[in-house]
């Protein structure tokens, strides 16, 4: 019942790829975010 087809797969596998870019794009920009706060948090302690 829950074989590998490759047919489902076709059609599944464009989802996936999605879903995995927007959680390694999320990862990336809350990274980016926290290194920018970090910068911006020397600036002002610098002044």
């Amino acid at each position: 019942m829950f074989g590998f087809d490759l047919y489902n797969f076709y059609s599944l596998a464009p989802s996936l790829a999605i879903v995995a870019a927007m959680i390694v794009m999320s990862g990336l920009g809350i990274r980016f975010i926290r290194q920018q706060m970090a910068k911006d948090a020397v600036i002002n302690q610098s002044k």
